[in-house]
């Protein structure tokens, strides 16, 4: 039997990508045990209750759970970056998917910094209870070796993702005026910064789009766009979207922007770049890892952002290009 342990896994990129594992791997027929956090009880309900276990995110009760339960699985795929508390005899794989254990930016807390730094001591100290670590990308990869001083046959590139790709029609009447980005509001994501750009946007183009996707949780950025839209700017956060909402999103907008300064992986690319969009984003490594977007700017300076937006409007961009594959079935095919 097979254990998922996905505990800390809840919300955002890393609950797009739980949900399409485990829906592929019902699919497989495997015998599977999934270990889940508490807070996604009621998404999975078309898994057998017998081979579902919520627990609180919580390290201590997951420890316990495997001194009592470990020797039942034949391996084990810890996906939530943090391998198992103790040494199983069970293959272990640990999927590896958050950046910010690399390098933390400016735009966090301290109080963030140091849960991040904590986090990445306990990390260290069980790196050695997983056989092999898998990562998103080659960028990955080398920011992992350089992290923790890891040997290459110790890290697969494994990267997966919904391929949408023979199952798309495309709206050949998308609005250029439309600017999309599919983030929530976490520091790294540079909200503010965007938000700044298009408010210049506006001076030269009063009849532009801003879709975005923020939680309540971020209470500074949704004032900061209720006062944008009393200004008269077209900034529409539309909060969570169900998987049809995201795909009309893609569909008819113009141009997916993403000022991110720091992503694993940035699965928005991935979805925009298999709806063919254009795509506005910034001129680092994790972007052209992963697809080679339409236009490039520097998140840090919204100058940049709010030219890279004229553009898009201006003139006519070629489609991103995506540069991956999804290996989803190869991850299967090593749980066994």
């Amino acid at each position: 039997m097979i254990l998922l342990d996905a505990l800390f896994i809840n919300n955002s990129g890393g609950k797009i990508l739980l949900d399409y594992l485990v829906a592929k791997l019902h699919q497989s027929e495997k015998d599977v045990f999934y270990l889940l956090d508490q807070r996604v009880k009621g998404d999975f309900d078309f898994l057998p209750e017998e081979k579902v276990h919520y627990l609180d995110n919580s390290l201590i009760k997951r420890h316990f759970f495997y001194r009592k339960n470990s020797k039942k699985y034949s391996s084990v795929l810890c996906f939530g970056n943090i391998p198992p508390t103790i040494r199983v005899t069970s293959k272990v794989y640990t999927y590896f998917h958050n950046s910010i254990y690399f390098f933390t930016s400016k735009e966090f807390s301290i109080k963030q910094r140091l849960l991040i730094h904590l986090k990445s001591r306990i990390i260290r100290a069980f790196k050695n209870n997983t056989d092999l670590w898998w990562v998103q990308t080659e960028e990955m990869s080398k920011l992992f070796k350089k992290k923790w001083n890891f040997s290459s046959e110790n890290i697969e590139v494994l990267p997966f993702f919904y391929s949408r790709n023979n199952q798309i029609l495309i709206n050949s009447k998308k609005d250029k005026n439309a600017f999309l980005y599919i983030s929530d509001g976490h520091p790294n994501k540079m909200h503010l910064q965007l938000l700044d750009a298009f408010k210049d946007l506006h001076k030269f183009h009063s009849d532009t789009k801003l879709y975005l996707t923020i939680s309540p949780q971020y209470s500074n950025l949704l004032e900061k766009i209720r006062i944008l839209q009393e200004d008269g700017l077209g900034v529409v956060n539309l909060g969570w979207c169900s998987r049809n909402e995201l795909d009309k999103l893609y569909s008819n907008s113009g141009h997916f922007i993403f000022p991110s300064n720091q992503e694993s992986f940035g699965l928005g690319l991935i979805e925009a770049a298999q709806y063919s969009m254009k795509i506005l984003a910034p001129d680092m490594p994790y972007v052209h890892a992963i697809i080679k977007p339409s236009l490039t700017f520097i998140p840090q300076n919204k100058t940049t952002i709010t030219e890279a937006m004229i553009t898009a409007i201006n003139r006519e961009l070629p489609e991103a290009k995506l540069l991956i594959k999804s290996e989803i079935d190869q991850i299967l095919g090593k749980l066994i």
